[in-house]
């Protein structure tokens, strides 16, 4: 019965993703660009930009406006690299995700936002599961407004709780772990953004971002097998590590309607420590529960199109390029993104 709600309940959020993205309203990537203000450049309209695939916007949301972006990510997950960087391959899984994000203006130099999303995870062997992921609430602050005559940045900090709502433990130890899509933590993080708009000649235009965040998480109590490992018996409290993020996103005009966009993501990660019984797997080993430090870098090419300069759409490829400790993947991303009023 719970699979059952679980199933109709991703379909309805997938569903949803769908009708937004044929609408033909509108939309903005991950917070405003500058066109939201109707801003003229150099006697030039304002560019008209959907915003890069992964970099957070520099700038919040308006008070009385709203930011709609659902996401599609489909992504084959086909390798990992060692502890030396060396990458080998391993079993492929195919993860569908829909994700939506919104953010809504509340007060002046005040955004807040939420996400969610759903999972499901195809495993070459045949196995398969339905899940929802983690949740995020967040609120933006505006610490300076860019000035289009000089070198001055737009800069925001934003200030975000993950709430556990994804599966993270008693998992099912057929299914090889699919069924994982939560870490069982609250995580409290804080991200700090630089944008900066640059007018070259005529329509083109360069939007920057640099974001650096940090996520603290608490510890989370595990039984069986779990996100983090285990297996029979197993039972204690992991301490998950601490994250570092850095994105750098560019946008490049190329008309009114098309613009090129690429991300540069470093993430890096500490080590993970478990307490309590470790278990066994079920050839009689002793189970291993957390994780070593990671670090992974990915790229993520993209063009977008947009329809005004509210409304508009991306899509693209992420992939890593390197990594430490960490999965080695490919990624078809799709997404909307429409300002309109609350």
């Amino acid at each position: 019965m719970t699979n059952t709600k679980t199933r109709s309940a991703f379909l309805v959020l997938l569903l949803c993703c769908f009708l937004l993205l044929i609408q033909t309203n509108t939309i903005y990537a991950r917070g405003p660009s500058p066109a939201i203000d109707d801003l003229e450049e150099g006697g030039y309209p304002a560019p008209w930009l959907t915003g890069p695939l992964l970099a957070p916007s520099g700038r919040v949301i308006p008070v009385g406006k709203v930011n709609i972006q659902p996401y599609l990510y489909v992504t084959s997950h086909y390798g990992f690299y060692d502890h030396h960087w060396k990458s080998h391959s391993e079993t492929k899984r195919t993860d569908v995700i829909p994700q939506f994000y919104c953010s809504a203006g509340i007060v002046k130099n005040v955004s807040f936002n939420f996400l969610i999303e759903g999972h499901y995870k195809h495993s070459a062997t045949g196995g398969s599961a339905i899940t929802f992921a983690d949740s995020i609430l967040g609120l933006d602050f505006q610490l300076l407004r860019e000035d289009f005559d000089t070198w001055r940045p737009s800069i925001k900090l934003g200030i975000k709780e993950s709430f556990p709502t994804g599966k993270y433990q008693k998992l099912n130890r057929h299914k090889h772990r699919l069924d994982a899509s939560g870490t069982g933590s609250f995580q409290t993080g804080a991200t700090l953004v630089f944008a900066k708009l640059f007018h070259f000649w005529d329509l083109h235009f360069l939007n920057t971002r640099l974001a650096f965040s940090y996520t603290i998480p608490t510890s989370v109590h595990v039984k069986g097998y779990n996100t983090y490992g285990g297996g029979h018996k197993t039972h204690g409290k992991v301490n998950p590590g601490k994250a570092f993020t850095t994105i750098l996103g560019n946008e490049f005009t190329l008309t009114q309607n098309w613009a090129l966009a690429l991300d540069v993501l470093n993430v890096y990660e500490s080590k993970s420590h478990f307490s309590g019984r470790k278990g066994t797997l079920a050839d009689g080993s002793t189970a291993k529960v957390g994780r070593s430090s990671l670090n992974q870098i990915s790229l993520a090419p993209a063009i977008e199109y947009n329809f005004s300069a509210a409304l508009g759409i991306i899509g693209g490829v992420w992939f890593t390029v390197a990594g430490r400790n960490s999965s080695e993947f490919v990624s078809g991303v799709i997404a909307l993104n429409w300002v309109g009023p609350l």
